[in-house]
């Protein structure tokens, strides 16, 4: 006797890859399945990291990868403006669920993240996605320093499928 699959439940919880969706319309779920995709989930502050994503943009294509920026707000669109990457794929997270789909960590609740009002935001990070799959990834213990798009798209090209 063969047992015939089941349909998918229109209950079931999707994927926040799949549900998050760039300015065009492209899910980053969908982005993954053209190619290396490095997600950059912005802190509250983005433009360090923004800088950096401008400066490498060019190493990391030519590496073979994508990118896509995940910000909180609005106002990271400005900076995003300002850095010339307003053509890069783009996606609004106010709720965190990109960030905490790609298990990126709580900040800490030190004097000064409390003076900010940043005590407990989810961390920034980059992750690179391949079909939907972790291939490298850059989780900070702060929201210092921004990593090297260029080598996590390498490292991802190196990891086994």
């Amino acid at each position: 006797m063969t047992v015939s699959p089941r349909p998918p439940s229109p209950f079931r919880e999707k994927d926040p890859l799949e549900l998050a969706e760039t300015q065009d319309g492209m899910s980053l779920l969908a982005l993954s399945r053209l190619g290396p995709l490095l997600v950059v989930c912005l802190p509250a502050s983005p433009r360090r990291w923004l800088e950096r994503v401008a400066a490498e943009r060019r190493a990391i294509e030519e590496a073979g990868g994508r990118i896509a920026l995940v910000h909180r707000d609005e106002r990271a669109v400005e900076e995003i403006r300002r850095c010339g990457l307003e053509y890069l794929a783009r996606v609004a997270d106010p709720g965190r669920a990109v960030y905490r789909a790609l298990k990126l960590g709580e900040g800490g609740g030190g004097l000064w993240a409390r003076l900010r009002g940043t005590a407990g935001e989810r961390l920034p990070g980059a992750v690179v996605l391949r079909d939907g799959a972790e291939r490298a990834a850059f989780r900070p213990a702060s929201a210092g320093a921004p990593p090297d798009g260029a080598a996590l798209i390498r490292e991802a090209l190196r990891a086994p499928a």
